[in-house]
Formats: C-alpha cells, structure tokens, sequence
C-alpha cells in the first residue's frame, strides 16, 4: 500500500476514494484518489453471508450510503486474505457501526473489541431491527462453517 502512514507522526492516516464495486454488506473493491485499488473489508463487523436473511439488504445499502460520493478509509490492518480492514465513512456516516445500528451487521467481537460497535449492536437487538427481527439469527461465522463455498 502507498502512503498510509503520517511519516512525522506515525500515526495511519485517511485515504480518499470511492468503492468501485461492493461484493457483499463488508467487503468491496475501492479506487483511491491516487489511483491505487484496495480490497477492503469492514473493521469489526460481519454481514450475513448470500443466502441468508439481510445479505442483500445490507449490501444494496452500502452501494446507496457511497453511490457517487468521496468515501474515507482508516486502514487498521490486514485480515488473513490479505484484504485491507478498515473503518469507513462518507463524511457524515461511519459505515461500518451505521450496518451495525441498522441491524445489517453483527460486531465481530471475536476479531474486534470496539465498545461502540458493542453498543450498536445492543440497541439494533433490543429494537428487533434489521437481523434481529429473526428469532434466531444466525451469525455469518457460524453460516460460513455449514454452507462452505466451492
């Protein structure tokens, strides 16, 4: 990746952009201003997997939340298919506990100790939104272990 670092401060630094194509609720392809191109994936959150309930939901609203517009990355790190994590905005929305808030995603609480996230997710669960609208959601995670891909 270029410049991601603050060179005086050390301290990683935003990259302007916008998301060229969404695979699913977390994860896309973006194209920065420089000309550089990321996958990325959604620090801290996991959207239901194709095929379960919401997947369409959350992805169709992360193309309308960044549709034609600059969109922010905070990259954290890399998950372990080399995807670069990262918190995400679009200047007025930070999307990745917005997809939490609407009941479009769980947190990630095994990869991801976010308190706010934490408190999203609390407030979606406690007013049935979005997954939580099911008795019994099943978390991608453990959707992921029973319909593996081919």
């Amino acid at each position: 990746m270029k410049t991601h670092t603050d060179t005086t401060s050390g301290n990683a630094v935003e990259i302007a952009g916008e998301l060229e194509r969404a695979m699913d609720g977390d994860s896309f392809w973006f194209c920065a201003h420089s000309g550089e191109r990321l996958e990325i994936r959604l620090e801290g959150i996991d959207c239901p997997e194709k095929g379960q309930p919401f997947a369409e939901e959350a992805k169709t609203w992360l193309e309308q939340v960044t549709s034609g517009r600059t969109i922010w990355l905070l990259p954290v790190g890399k998950d372990k298919y080399g995807r670069t994590l990262a918190n995400v905005h679009n200047g007025e929305i930070w999307i990745n506990g917005e997809s939490v808030r609407r009941g479009l995603a769980w947190h990630y609480v095994s990869f991801n100790k976010d308190g706010r996230l934490a408190r999203l997710q609390m407030d979606a669960q406690e007013a049935q939104t979005g997954i939580w609208s099911d008795r019994q959601p099943i978390p991608p995670w453990t959707y992921r272990k029973t319909h593996k891909r081919r």
